[in-house]
């Protein structure tokens, strides 16, 4: 039967939602459907056996199931209460039990957990971090932000971690907070125990500034801590006021000594 571009379009929607429902989200065959959908939606013409393998997959709808249908249930109730990190790694392992596959030992394990942990939200509600947490955990993504790009393509975890953090998103759980703060241990040590407090006089050690790094100060200036740790260029930093210069140092390129006084 002939069909008309949006009467396939239809169809194929419908087959999406009926297949992800039976547990096939993450499934070659849907990605297709998707494909499909999304070149029907942009006006572009499917091929003949793109046309027929599409219609089949809409007319016979997903097969039955496998794997334990408990096991599978108790996984659907969990996603409405994890995150979207936990709701993905969810569903890849239901789609994996759905087609009657194993799991490794460690998507097992890792599955045992996110259950658990939402069984744990659903009975005490979601996690949220304290005062204290929430300050040392925004200072640590931004510490995480201020790095490199070169350090950033080589850590995007974190990087994604530290960013839910600082755009303040509700999905920042536990786990997430406890990454980014991991990943950063010494600067937030220090910013625990600073090394310099507001108010305190210091020397600068070496020349700072230049190049969009704020303005130059040479090395032997003295300055006047004005705030407590911040994060500066994936270290700490503390803001100085040298003379009328107002910038961010290292604070490993601060001294309580004259460092030419040591020469």
């Amino acid at each position: 039967m002939r069909k008309s571009a949006q009467q396939r379009a239809q169809d194929t929607q419908a087959a999406i939602a009926l297949w992800e429902a039976a547990g096939f989200r993450v499934d070659r065959r849907v990605a297709f459907m998707r494909d499909c959908l999304l070149r029907l939606g942009r006006g572009k013409g499917l091929s003949t056996k793109q046309r027929e393998w599409l219609d089949t997959l809409c007319a016979e709808g997903p097969p039955t199931p496998k794997g334990d249908p408990a096991l599978l249930a108790r996984i659907v109730h969990a996603s409405a209460h994890l995150d979207t990190r936990g709701r993905e790694a969810l569903e890849s392992m239901r789609s994996t039990i759905t087609r009657g596959w194993k799991l490794s030992d460690k998507q097992a394990a890792f599955l045992t957990k996110l259950l658990d942990e939402a069984e744990r939200i659903a009975t005490h509600g979601r996690w949220k971090p304290s005062p204290e947490t929430r300050a040392v955990g925004l200072f640590a993504a931004k510490v995480v932000d201020s790095r490199p790009m070169g350090w950033k393509g080589t850590h995007p975890g974190t990087v994604t971690a530290a960013n839910r953090i600082l755009s303040g998103a509700e999905e920042a759980d536990e786990w997430t907070y406890n990454k980014v703060i991991s990943s950063v241990g010494p600067a937030v040590r220090e910013y625990h125990k600073p090394k310099f407090e507001e108010g305190e006089l210091v020397w600068i050690a070496a020349s700072v500034g230049g190049y969009q790094h704020g303005p130059v100060i040479p090395a032997g200036t003295m300055a006047l801590v004005t705030g407590g740790p911040t994060a500066h260029l994936g270290e700490v930093g503390y803001p100085v006021l040298a003379g009328d210069k107002a910038t961010v140092v290292n604070g490993k390129l601060l001294d309580r000594r004259n460092p030419k006084a040591l020469i």
